[in-house]
């Protein structure tokens, strides 16, 4: 409907037409919204949930367009069809760099199991606009055909096939291999949108080593598909990352990755062309006598500027509430003046759910003081604190300090406001803020998560706890490509049609609940069953201690490379 020569109030009276008449037959509806400038988006959405079917129709502004769309969805014996909006997961078995790469979709998908094989299947056109985590809504683009299999050989190979059918074609078939625990061995190739690629890659974990390896040939301005607005960057060349740990005192880490990044102009729109990027860093760390003393070196590249960059950082907590921390930061890019950053923080636990901290920072002769905090409680949680970033698209200065706010507001029952900030790809101070809220017309129907629904007799269930053991409500996990939160007691639950093996990832930048977070114990795969006696499957995680104005060196070589 979205881009047809209907008028428009007709379109919009559509739309409220669906909306009303859905929400009088649903058993649950969730309703989303807020404004964000890390997407330049702003709107909502509403989603019922039936015993048939799940129906969510959304509205919103996308870089001042008015956008809307809808997506119906509904199980049929084994197989669930889509219809309408879609994000498609394009996904390679060599992806160890970037977490996803997306299709958004409008048309009729159908996802199924054909004698142990997976089958997407979808027809219809590509979506201009990107699905945001407020609505999702877009304009008609070119028609577009996708096909993908995966297929399980046996207990250590699997075979991953994508085949797009557009303007230009893709067809990129992968193999990945799983000799022992802790090796993963992987191999992609075929075309991108008429141009060649290939991919090996290489994931080796130890006690003592961490290592991931590949290496990425593809035709210049390679995309997977072709789409209007690519908000991923592709891995290109030789990527490395390494973390060796000899002792529980001592680490080292290093690596290497570049990437074919999206080039934009001043609108924000894609020009078409993409910029070669890439990151050099190693590092050490060392914990002794409750000092912790890490340093980092850096090489950055960008659209032909070179930068050479060091960090130095120590923290040491003075008493059982107070620690301080200081870092020096100095970037030189070549035929450029060299710049110099000094931050000290000092962050005081008050109580168990109040802290302050102040930083002291001097950059290029400019002194500042700084104030931030947290605070925790049933009502609010909020948190306030200057961290540094390495952007290397910023080669003239890429340390980036910002005032990183992370707010959530519980009003009643399920419904929230939640607002964070961000530092982009390009060192820009970007912004989500959202409003969230479920209801149900009997409490017995809302479920924990409602897209946890499915038909089967096979379940797999589990809790999510804190290392206090206590429960953790809206952990945000992501079973194979299905996302999924947990309820007021930790727990989550899914059903299918036969037992089988699950990709288990803990999404910890995604948590509903307050503060930031890391994962202590998770197992990496899951399995459904058919006896509801199993025991749960237990993940324990806390909350991250993430002193301000410390850079990740990891975190920021990504920033440059995968808008997020």
């Amino acid at each position: 409907m979205i881009g047809s020569p209907v008028p428009r109030a007709i379109r919009v009276g559509c739309f409220l037409f669906l909306v009303i008449s859905g929400c009088a037959s649903a058993q649950v509806i969730e309703v989303r919204g807020g404004n964000s400038s890390l997407y330049e988006a702003g709107g909502g959405s509403v989603t019922m949930y039936t015993p048939n079917y799940n129906f969510v129709i959304g509205a919103g502004t996308e870089a001042g367009h008015l956008e809307y769309g809808a997506r119906l969805e509904r199980e049929i014996g084994k197989t669930r069809y889509i219809a309408g909006d879609d994000q498609v997961d394009f996904h390679l078995p060599t992806d160890i760099f970037d977490s996803a790469h997306y299709l958004y979709t409008r048309g009729l998908s159908a996802r199924t199991q054909l004698q142990g094989t997976d089958i997407l299947a979808f027809g219809g056109v590509e979506s201009n606009v990107y699905s945001t985590p407020l609505f999702d809504g877009g304009t008609m683009g070119e028609g577009l055909g996708f096909l993908a299999v995966h297929r399980k050989l046996d207990a250590h190979w699997q075979l991953y096939s994508n085949t797009v059918i557009s303007s230009k074609q893709s067809e990129i078939v992968g193999l990945e291999w799983k000799p022992q625990i802790g090796e993963e061995f992987a191999f992609s190739g075929g075309v991108g949108s008429n141009k060649p690629y290939g991919a090996a890659s290489l994931h080796m974990k130890r006690q003592w080593l961490d290592l991931k390896a590949a290496y990425i040939q593809a035709g210049h301005d390679f995309e997977r598909i072709i789409l209007a607005n690519p908000v991923f960057a592709e891995p290109n060349k030789g990527n490395l990352s390494v973390t060796v740990t000899p002792t529980h005192y001592l680490s080292f880490n290093g690596g290497t990755q570049s990437y074919l990044v999206p080039l934009t102009n001043t609108k924000g729109q894609y020009t078409g062309q993409t910029a070669a990027s890439s990151a050099d860093q190693v590092g050490a760390s060392l914990n002794l006598w409750k000092a912790s003393l890490s340093g980092s070196l850096y090489e950055s590249k960008y659209q032909g500027q070179i930068d050479h960059a060091g960090t130095v950082t120590v923290q040491r907590p003075i008493t059982r509430r107070i620690q301080v921390m200081s870092s020096w930061m100095v970037s030189r890019p070549k035929n450029s003046q060299a710049t110099g950053n000094f931050l000290t923080t000092v962050n005081e636990n008050l109580t168990s759910r109040f802290s302050l901290n102040q930083s002291v920072n001097v950059s290029n002769g400019t002194t500042n003081i700084l104030y931030g905090g947290s605070i925790q409680s049933n009502l609010i949680s909020a948190s306030a604190s200057y961290e540094t970033f390495y952007v290397p698209s910023l080669t003239k200065n890429p340390f980036e300090n910002a005032l990183i706010l992370d707010v959530n507001i519980r009003l009643f029952g399920r419904a929230r406001m939640h607002g964070q900030t961000y530092v982009g790809p390009t060192g820009k101070l970007l912004y989500t803020a959202d409003a969230y809220g479920m209801a149900s017309r009997d409490p017995a129907d809302l479920p924990p998560m409602p897209q946890q629904r499915s038909i089967g007799n096979s379940v797999m269930h589990g809790q999510v706890v804190d290392s206090s053991n206590t429960p953790v409500e809206g952990a945000a996990l992501m079973i194979d490509q299905k996302p999924i939160y947990t309820d007021s007691s930790g727990r989550f639950f899914l059903r299918e049609h036969k037992p089988q093996e699950h990709k288990l990832t803990v999404l910890t930048d995604q948590f509903l609940a307050e503060g930031q977070w890391e994962v202590v114990h998770a197992p990496t795969s899951i399995h459904s069953t058919d006896n509801d006696d199993e025991p749960d499957i237990m993940i324990i995680v806390r909350h991250k201690a993430a002193p301000s104005g410390q850079a990740d060196p990891n975190e920021n070589m990504h920033n440059d490379a995968s808008p997020q």
